[in-house]
């Protein structure tokens, strides 16, 4: 008898973290197959739609995910498991850069959640609601009044398809209007914290550095909300990260700099005393480096990108983007290359072909370089 779905995800998981260049692909291939055995019946039920999205998800078929989770939306559901599987269609939709079709799944996916809160009594949602990986460390569920229309609202990558599509300011009055009517409560704090975060970030994409620092100001004054709150420090350097993007967009290089080494200088005095967690530490320090290399800063981006290498951060683009900015400062041929085959061996879908970074120009067709990467380079 087969292991069940989740144990042969668990189990390449499990893999994957101890050693990406080894990890056998192979369960995914079994997983999926049990998938399809599981689906060949009238009627699907959510726990095998769920065990589908996680299958797809780590095969990189974000197409299949869109395929499943429409027909799925078909069926007489639960307004909860209705709920989930509308959020994950708008988020695969905008990964797969489908702008158009996420603007309105998501426009129908707002009415549909306002709808369900006129008519069904208040009932809560758990941290894990619509995506584990967001609340590993949060175990109080809050009311759906109180979070429901932010969640719905509140991935950026979501976001950036109405700024594609020539609708940030709609999204933005959505924002607004979504954030006038919700109580700010503790159980929806990080909630909050995650919806400014995108708007800052719209507004960064939008190329609106003013708006984009006073969203950063939001999110600095919901970290002093209460100095015990355990995402604090975080929400912090959230803000600190928005206050340098925006100084990059308005061309303050030297604030940007000293932004930057800022948020390096309070990531190590904030470790010992607020005793973060490795992964906490990573993230920090991937983001900021990210936006510090976005600015070209790449003595400043560099140490940080190689901390969250260190600590064995899952992304892919950690990888990608510390060897573009060897590349672009040492062109250390061998440890360029290196890691880019370490972020090809994480690669799960979405992918960014190499050749697409600006530091890569004199090497897009360079033998070296192309033969790491043995799959098509075409965006998935």
């Amino acid at each position: 008898m087969e292991p069940p779905i989740d144990e042969l995800l668990q189990e390449y998981q499990r893999q994957l973290v101890a050693n990406p260049e080894t990890a056998d692909r192979s369960l995914l291939e079994q997983s999926k197959r049990l998938l399809l055995q599981q689906l060949n019946v009238p009627v699907w039920q959510f726990q095998t739609i769920q065990a589908g999205v996680d299958v797809y998800h780590w095969l990189g078929d974000k197409t299949a995910i869109v395929d499943l989770l429409t027909n799925y939306l078909t069926q007489p559901l639960a307004a909860a498991d209705e709920l989930w599987a509308r959020w994950h269609l708008s988020d695969n939709l905008a990964m797969l850069r489908r702008c158009a079709e996420t603007v309105q799944c998501q426009k129908q996916f707002l009415d549909r959640a306002r709808q369900v809160l006129s008519q069904v009594d208040d009932w809560m949602l758990w941290p894990d609601w619509p995506w584990s990986a967001y609340f590993a460390r949060r175990a109080q569920p809050t009311p759906a009044s109180d979070c429901l229309l932010i969640r719905v609202m509140y991935d950026g990558t979501q976001a950036l398809c109405w700024l594609k599509e020539d609708k940030a300011d709609e999204w933005l009055t959505i924002y607004h209007e979504v954030m006038s009517q919700t109580l700010c409560v503790p159980t929806n704090r990080v909630d909050r914290r995650y919806y400014i975060r995108t708007a800052a970030w719209l507004m960064i994409e939008a190329q609106r550095g003013e708006e984009a620092l006073q969203l950063g100001e939001n999110l600095d004054h919901l970290s002093k909300e209460d100095s015990a709150w355990d995402e604090a420090f975080e929400t912090k350097v959230d803000a600190m990260t928005i206050a340098l993007e925006a100084r990059r967009l308005l061309g303050d290089i030297r604030e940007l700099r000293h932004i930057g080494s800022t948020i390096t200088q309070v990531i190590d005095e904030q470790i010992a005393e607020r005793n973060l967690t490795e992964q906490v530490v990573r993230t920090l320090c991937h983001n900021t480096a990210w936006s510090l290399y976005r600015a070209k800063q790449y003595d400043l981006a560099i140490p940080l990108f190689e901390r969250a290498v260190q600590m064995n951060i899952p992304s892919e683009y950690a990888y990608l983007w510390l060897a573009a900015s060897i590349w672009a400062t040492t062109k250390d041929r061998a440890r360029t290359l290196k890691l880019l085959k370490q972020a090809a061996d994480r690669r799960r879908g979405n992918w960014q072909p190499f050749q697409k970074l600006p530091e890569f120009q004199d090497v897009r067709e360079d033998k070296d370089f192309l033969a790491i990467f043995d799959f098509n380079q075409q965006d998935v």
